[in-house]
Formats: structure tokens, sequence, C-alpha cells
């Protein structure tokens, strides 16, 4: 399958967890869960917005560092770099989103982690907890 730049996404949904504050004073956070909707968005879009952070990357690391080796309108070639996975603590996750589930929820989720610890499973993945028991 060939894409061109001008191809939009269909039915194409992200989710990212992140952690809000009513202000930057705020002692207290909220973890929620963003669902990022790319219905329409085309290609280039998502290129574009890449683009940015890349830029803006460069312009305050290796720019700034080496600002009186660049000439004007020198064309400088970098390679796009995919941000580095986040590892997130599971414990840490489940029990910042556990306050938020009602008591059904929380027993279901208590039951889960049970069988998970009575069975013979590897530790990585006893702590892959559905997203929709903990989300939901």
């Amino acid at each position: 399958m060939k894409l061109i730049m001008t191809d939009t996404f269909d039915k194409v949904v992200i989710s990212k967890a992140c952690s809000i504050k009513a202000d930057k004073d705020s002692t207290i956070s909220k973890t929620v869960s963003l669902q990022v909707s790319f219905e329409g968005v085309t290609l280039n879009d998502v290129f574009q917005k890449a683009m940015n952070s890349t830029v803006i990357s460069w312009q305050n690391g290796q720019g700034r560092k080496n600002f009186d080796t660049w000439t004007t309108n020198q064309v400088v070639p970098i390679s796009f770099k995919a941000p580095g996975r986040v590892q997130v603590d599971p414990i840490a996750a489940t029990l910042a989103v556990f306050p938020g589930m009602d008591k059904a929820k929380q027993e279901a989720l208590i039951l889960q982690l049970m069988e998970y610890a009575k069975s013979n499973v590897e530790p990585d993945e006893a702590l892959e907890l559905e997203e929709e028991t903990i989300l939901d």
C-alpha cells in the first residue's frame, strides 16, 4: 500500500494518560485518559506536527550549541527520532485511578488482581490489566 500526504485517517483513535492540575500552583492533580481522534486528519498534518517538535528540539539543542558554525540558508540534515517509550509503573497507575472507580469496579479489579497473583504468569503479564477494567 502506497500512502500519499493527502491521505486521511479513518477511525484512528489513540489514548494517552496525562496528569492535570487546576492551575500551576495547585497541589492536587488528577490523572485522565485522553482519547485523541485523528478522523479526517491528513498524513501531512501528522508529519507537520511531528516536524514542529523536531525543529524546536533542534533549535534549543544543537542549533544554539553550534550557532557559530551555521551559515545563513545552510541545509542541516537531521534524523527524526521517535519519542522514547515512557515507563509507567503499573501499580502507581492502578492506584491513581482506583479512588475514582465505583465500589463494584474496585472489587472487580481486586478480584482480577488476586486471580493474577494465583496464576503462574510472568510478573509483567500479571500487571497488564485490561484498560476497560481500569478506565470504564
